[in-house]
């Protein structure tokens, strides 16, 4: 199978903008996301629970954040093994550690991704994925 359709449900989920932070306009984890919005802490989200803690989100966004389609926001729905392998193959492709990845070294670790991709990480525009596109990427371990 094509590698970038294996990473495809990643990038969608890293990048897809979820509801900024106050304190640095990077979005929740879903796991706090849900913590915060789940009203009879079931831990479960409905779609009503979730409507009502983020009035300005919409249905589509929830179906979107509901990887499982089981019609509720749960640990279910947080790919936490798939976001720390791409977290490590960005660290692992920041070549310099600046801390950064550039269109070059992102497209040397994913070959098989388009400029598109890297374009849905890089948030800001500055041709750079970085802390300032809410992407922690650690100096590489030797």
């Amino acid at each position: 199978m094509n590698r970038y359709l294996l990473l495809a449900p990643l990038f969608a989920f890293a990048v897809a903008p979820v509801f900024a932070e106050p304190s640095g306009g990077c979005p929740p984890p879903l796991s706090r996301l849900i913590k915060a919005a789940d009203a009879d802490q079931n831990g479960e989200v409905t779609l009503e629970e979730f409507l009502t803690k983020f009035p300005n989100a919409s249905e589509d966004r929830f179906n979107v954040l509901d990887k499982n389609d089981d019609g509720v926001l749960s640990k279910e729905d947080i790919p936490w093994h798939e976001r720390a392998r791409i977290l490590k193959r960005l660290t692992e492709a920041d070549t310099n550690g600046d801390g950064s990845v550039t269109l070059e070294e992102f497209q040397a670790e994913f070959p098989n991704a388009d400029e598109a991709a890297f374009h849905r990480l890089d948030k800001n525009d500055d041709g750079e994925i970085n802390k300032d596109d809410c992407v922690k990427i650690e100096e590489p371990t030797a």
